[in-house]
């Protein structure tokens, strides 16, 4: 019988527990804007196995592979800029970092505060 008095003191201070400080159940999440996906790269013509193979082919093989060269020449751009917006997304995401550990290094110190003013005699 003495375990249903230590389980209704837990279960009384279970509310008080789960509570927050700060008024938020959840840390706020990044105002970070994550660059979309690349889409995939193109792809050489049917038939030809390489551009090499290509020119010494037919006009109509030459042509494909002008037309994929010219793609290709668009996917490398767009490659540079996605590249150019993963390094902004990836310094905001730093920075975020860095706040969240400074966060958690003031409520580390708040507790301590919290814990030797308690322990105070």
């Amino acid at each position: 019988m003495r375990l249903l008095p230590a389980f209704l003191v837990l279960l009384a201070a279970g509310p008080a527990l789960a509570q927050s400080n700060n008024g938020n159940a959840a840390y706020p999440q990044p105002k970070c804007e994550k660059p979309a996906a690349l889409q995939e790269p193109p792809r050489l013509p049917p038939g030809v196995s390489s551009v090499k193979d290509a020119s010494y082919n037919t006009l109509v093989r030459q042509d494909a592979v002008v037309a994929f060269n010219q793609k290709m020449i668009a996917y490398n751009a767009a490659v540079g800029v996605h590249n150019a917006a993963m390094k902004v997304y990836g310094t905001c995401i730093d920075a975020y970092v860095d706040a969240a550990k400074a966060d958690i290094a003031r409520i580390d110190a708040a507790i301590g505060d919290a814990m030797a003013s308690a322990n105070d005699p």
